[in-house]
């Protein structure tokens, strides 16, 4: 595999941060020469992950006084999180058009992880979900579910490309969520995701890991997500 060159990862990790709201509008980032040190690399090498930031309308540059985040366009999409929701629910805007592209639908025997996340006795099945998740025409995150069998059986035949996976629990299974623990980080694209979302393997990603309960507080889902960098993080707590 060739090797990612040092400014793609610099204007990856860069965007990420700016993704997460690690640098908000208005931040100034780091000089060039701090951010050279940081990351190991020549001032030229760092002003060229700079300038893709720039011409993306992510940063602007002042000369003599620094370099800094962009306020958001009114139109960018965003993800809001801090409350449950469907990746529709977080991603949907007013005009925002999000569909699906169902990849994998199976019932299988639970892993390891799986097995032990989900609270499952040995051999227990689930029914496995991976969902290529698109917004405006762009195939912005991968998805990838674990429902308990016994729970979500008819959920492992029905159509799901234009369907809520949440809504669906709810009407056909008859399962209720009422919270969820959830992991967010930075990441970047494998060979796997990068085939998926048609995006370069290094590509920087937004990488959500979430168990969903029930009003029984029984584990009911486990997701991964992985979403691209334009598609920011928003932190929102709803009254």
């Amino acid at each position: 595999m060739a090797k990612i060159p040092a400014h793609e990862l610099i204007f990856s990790e860069i965007k990420m941060q700016i993704a997460m709201n690690v640098y908000k509008a208005g931040d100034r980032i780091p000089s060039e020469s701090v951010l050279a040190q940081q990351f190991g690399v020549s001032r030229m090498t760092v002003r060229h992950a700079l300038g893709r930031l720039t011409n993306e309308n992510l940063l602007t540059r002042h000369p003599g006084v620094g370099t800094f985040v962009k306020p958001s366009s009114n139109n960018v999409v965003s993800r809001k999180v801090g409350r449950l929701g469907s990746f529709s629910d977080e991603i949907g805007q007013p005009g925002t058009h999000v569909r699906s592209e169902v990849k994998v639908q199976e019932v299988r025997l639970a892993n390891g992880e799986v097995q032990e996340t989900l609270k499952l006795r040995q051999n227990q099945q689930v029914v496995h979900l991976v969902r290529v998740r698109i917004v405006q025409g762009v195939k912005a995150a991968l998805q990838e579910t674990w429902l308990p069998f016994n729970l979500a059986s008819e959920l492992a035949h029905i159509p799901m490309e234009d369907r809520s996976l949440y809504t669906a629990m709810k009407d056909i299974c008859g399962i209720v969520l009422l919270w969820a623990q959830q992991d967010v980080s930075a990441c970047t694209a494998d060979a796997r995701i990068g085939k998926l979302l048609e995006i370069p393997v290094g590509t920087a990603l937004l990488n959500i890991s979430r168990v969903t309960f029930d009003e029984e507080s029984r584990p009911v889902e486990f997701a991964r997500s992985w979403t691209r960098a334009e598609y920011p993080l928003t932190l929102r707590l709803d009254k």
